[in-house]
């Protein structure tokens, strides 16, 4: 019979992983300590044991009900690995010769062998189990991995902003699908190219800077710049740089290209609103400075400078109440209130009430009602603002001797029915290239300016922002020819949604 035992608690125990023999049952279930037995004893004091007739042996014991003496002839050695005992071997024969000195030799040169043997399976076993536990860690990376791989792709695939990922070299490695459509490249004809390429030439130099330092500094940089689209057109855009950062080193880098056009222009229109403003406000203050010194020195032409000062006080009221009204609307401040109206009513007051202004700058008033004309869902203090800047444009740019005729119209659209309104005159026109900006605040024509007609340049923008929030359009038509004059013609839909919801102020 021969078990082979393993220590274990600290070397304290003495347990059999291995037995060949026919108690396999009773000899498995044995637990030794060191020091304990035959067995334990080779270990304790890391040398071979002979003993022949075990039952005469006083090292012998009983174990678990079964007496090692009556193994009669005993083999003990120790498992010796790297000069530490890490076990012990044992066999025994019940009948035959005992046990020689030099089987005794041989013994021990075959348990040194089984140690070799034995660690191995140890470490296979060990080797198995770390194997194990390595192909769990890597499925188990693999697999954070790939959900992190597929929630960056989520993200640069659904990111409204261009984003570039660099090499170390600062070329494109890849781009996501916002690039593409921002800048007209596909991936591969970017891939492998410097961005400087995407750069206006005048910003190519801070740009390819602020790429140098983040690539060899580490940190992130951030540079406002105009690029430039495949088909040539450039747009004003902020771009953030950010190191890839592995092991410590830079290995990439990461570009984000976010459009700031619509912020650059709205920076570009406040600056010109504040000089627009700064200016119309300046020219009435200064005429009321100018006619109050006058009246201090010459109090005797108190009756004119008075009448002066108070046109010019009615102008600055004008502007401020025009801008404080554009205000309002733009912040959704003013409360509408559609209701079912006739625009015939409307144009029939309208020109009742001006015809006396008319008939004083010996200008003629006509009114051309249309009968089919449909009641209109709509706010009928706006419409009536909006039909008295047209009414005063006209009446002030016609000569002497000429003619405004309001007309009340209709027209169908692919199965939307209109209801219109429009204004011509004979005056001086409007040429081509004015029309475009006729609607933009404070703008002022070359025939206002030339007249000297009071104005603020605020009328057809509030015009414009009335019609828009119901959902109506402007038509303007004039060859800019003098004595031919101009049309302006404001369209409602006659059935609107009921409610009015807010529009986009003019530009």
């Amino acid at each position: 019979e021969c078990t082979l035992f393993r220590l274990y608690d600290d070397q304290a125990i003495l347990r059999p992983v291995l037995y060949v023999g026919q108690h396999t049952e009773q000899i498995m279930a044995l637990e030794l300590r060191v020091g304990q037995g035959v067995t334990g004893t080779c270990v304790a004091k890391n040398q071979p044991i002979l003993a022949n007739f075990a039952l005469r042996d006083p090292r012998a014991m009983q174990v678990n009900g079964t007496p090692e003496e009556a193994n009669e002839h005993i083999m003990a050695a120790p498992l010796v690995f790297h000069e530490q005992v890490i076990g012990a071997m044992l066999v025994s024969r019940y009948t035959g010769q005992p046990f020689t000195e030099n089987e005794l030799s041989l013994f021990v040169g075959f348990a040194q062998q089984a140690t070799i043997a034995f660690k191995n399976a140890q470490l296979f076993q060990k080797l198995e189990l770390y194997t194990s536990d390595l192909e769990r860690l890597v499925a188990e990376r693999t697999a954070e991995l790939l959900q992190s791989k597929e929630r960056v792709e989520t993200i640069l695939r659904n990111s409204p902003e261009a984003i570039l990922l660099l090499g170390i070299n600062g070329a494109v490695e890849t781009v996501n699908p916002a690039f593409s459509k921002m800048f007209g490249y596909s991936s591969p004809e970017i891939t492998e190219q410097s961005p400087v390429e995407l750069i206006a030439p005048d910003y190519a130099e801070a740009f390819s800077d602020a790429l140098h330092t983040v690539l060899t500094g580490g940190q992130t940089g951030r540079v406002r710049v105009l690029v430039q689209r495949k088909d040539g057109m450039r747009f004003d855009a902020d771009a953030a740089l950010a190191p890839v950062v592995e092991d410590g080193a830079v290995t990439g880098l990461v570009c984000g290209i976010h459009d700031i056009s619509a912020f650059k222009e709205v920076e570009r229109l406040k600056d010109e609103f504040v000089s627009n403003v700064t200016h119309e406000l300046r020219t009435p203050i200064t005429s009321i400075r100018l006619y109050h010194d006058l009246l201090v020195r010459n109090p005797v032409k108190s009756d004119v400078y008075m009448d002066r000062l108070a046109r010019e006080t009615s102008r600055l009221e004008r502007i401020i109440d025009d801008l404080l009204y554009l205000s309002r609307l733009d912040q959704g401040r003013v409360v509408f209130k559609p209701q079912l109206m006739d625009l015939n009513r409307l144009a029939r007051q309208y020109v009742t009430d001006r015809t006396p202004l008319a008939d004083s700058r010996s200008l003629t008033l006509i009114l051309v009602e249309a009968s089919d004309v449909l009641p209109i869902q709509a706010d009928e203090g706006l419409i009536g603002q909006a039909l008295s800047i047209l009414l005063t444009n006209a009446l002030n740019y016609t000569p002497p001797g000429g003619s405004v005729t309001v007309y009340t119209l209709t027209r169908e659209v692919e199965g939307q029915q209109w209801a219109g309104i429009r204004v011509s005159d004979t005056g001086p026109g409007i040429p081509p290239d004015e029309q475009p900006r006729l609607f933009k605040r404070f703008f002022r024509g070359q025939a206002g300016r030339e007249s000297n007609t009071p104005g603020t340049g605020l009328g057809l923008a509030l015009l414009h922002d009335i019609v828009q929030r119901h959902h109506g359009q402007v038509e303007v038509f004039s060859d800019g020819i003098p004595g031919q004059g101009t049309t302006f013609t404001i369209w409602l839909p006659v059935s609107p949604p009921p409610s009015l919801p807010e529009a986009p102020p003019p530009a």
